[in-house]
């Protein structure tokens, strides 16, 4: 799904609102042309007669419209201020469209409220309210100051049944108008609300994930120090006494300060991406754990996707390595893990053979705060949040299930495009 956020949201739905615009100028221009050319014909009115400032408004007219097309054919974004702008250029064309065709008496002049409906729609109140008076403005004038070489032609809609006719064809495009239009519009607005609380919503993730990267990293300086010295002194007491349960501790110990050199390391460059195969990379992160979970099988399935050459960030690395070690504590003796690739996605499925996800957590997955929910009696709910975070950031998605029946356990899926993760060569 395409996120877009801020400013760059607004300009985008600001451009669809003009091209729409400039299409329904089109078609109102069309109507126009043609009422007139109808009422030309039926009333006898020669040409000599009609006033000059008609074809200069109707040219002007095309003109500003082929111009603005010519603009959108440019990917230069649209401001508000723009749209405010071409709306006031069509009150004025149709002021002067409406004082050369019997001025207020032209049943055509409720078109007035179009671009306002437009405007109210899509500008803020501010611009909106300056369109609005200056319609009042231009019909005031057109009411007390009527043109008196047109206001004398017998335009067709000047007698009764003529004038109840335009008023029929006025009130047909204006429902027209507001039903395709500006319902158009608001869907619009709705999308790039829905969009714009997206975006807080992820900012507001990446933010607590920061905050959770600066608590991790000062408790790795804080435990480096007590680590090293209860490393040194479980080397004195193997020295000492070669017990295999003074060995299993200085295993233990020596394993925490990998770890914490490893995360260290990866604070000083967190965007740091390795070129490696995929086989490298899933071995890299499945090797520490196939010592710690020894008694329990693990099978791996890359299909053709093991010799391609991807960068995964220590990040993304790090989440593959925790849904594998959930998945090796739940598991009963099977853990599976298989990478495919469908229509440029790269989707990793991690799947084990224990009780599977409670139904509670399944359901509660459809809201994005319940990843922050532990699956484990004395987990911090932090893994499947970071998981979410992490996916979400690169465009992908994380989803939870359980396998289907007749086998039981837990499947956990990441889906993410492929070309984030392929090198640039």
């Amino acid at each position: 799904m395409q996120v877009l956020k801020g400013t760059s949201g607004c300009l985008f739905y600001m451009r669809r609102n003009l091209i729409e615009l400039c299409a329904l100028r089109f078609v109102m221009l069309a109507i126009f042309v043609l009422a007139l050319s109808l009422g030309w014909l039926g009333s006898g009115i020669l040409l000599h007669e009609l006033p000059i400032i008609l074809p200069v408004v109707l040219s002007l007219f095309v003109l500003v419209n082929v111009l603005t097309a010519m603009r959108l054919k440019r990917q230069d974004e649209v401001h508000p201020d723009e749209l405010f702008l071409q709306l006031l250029i069509d009150i004025m064309l149709l002021t002067g469209l409406f004082y050369a065709t019997g001025g207020s008496s032209n049943p055509f002049v409720t078109y007035y409220l179009v671009p306002l409906a437009i405007a109210t729609s899509a500008l803020s109140r501010q611009q909106a309210m300056a369109l609005a008076v200056l319609m009042l403005v231009a019909y005031s004038m057109l009411v007390w100051f009527p043109d008196a070489q047109s206001s004398h032609l017998a335009w067709p809609w000047q007698s009764y049944q003529g004038h109840l006719l335009g008023m029929w064809v006025n009130f047909v495009i204006s429902v027209l108008v507001i039903a395709i239009f500006l319902s158009r519009m608001q869907a619009r607005l709705r999308e790039q609300e829905r969009s714009m609380a997206i975006a807080q919503r992820h900012l507001l993730q990446r933010q607590q994930a920061a905050a959770m990267g600066a608590l991790a990293a000062d408790a790795v300086h804080d435990l480096a120090t007590p680590l090293a010295s209860m490393t040194l002194l479980a080397d004195e007491l193997v020295a000492e006494n070669d017990s295999a349960l003074l060995q299993s501790l200085q295993s233990q110990l020596r394993r925490c300060r990998h770890i914490l050199s490893n995360l260290r390391d990866q604070a000083r460059a967190p965007e740091q991406s390795p070129q490696k195969t995929l086989a490298a990379h899933i071995d890299s992160c499945v090797h520490d754990l196939k010592n710690q979970f020894h008694q329990k099988n693990l099978h791996i399935d890359l299909g053709n996707q093991g010799e391609q050459l991807l960068m995964l960030p220590w990040l993304l690395r790090q989440v593959i390595s925790n849904g594998l070690k959930n998945a090796f504590e739940a598991a009963s003796s099977n853990v599976w893990l298989s990478v495919e690739s469908h229509h440029q996605q790269l989707e990793f499925r991690i799947e084990d053979d224990g009780e599977g996800y409670s139904v509670d957590l399944l359901q509660a997955m459809t809201e994005p705060s319940a990843f922050a929910t532990s699956t484990k009696p004395d987990g911090l709910g932090l893994g499947l949040y970071l998981a979410h975070v992490t996916l979400t950031d690169m465009g992908g998605q994380l989803m939870l299930a359980n396998r289907q029946p007749p086998f039981a356990g837990a499947c956990l899926t990441m889906r993410l495009p492929v070309a984030v993760l392929q090198v640039m060569k």
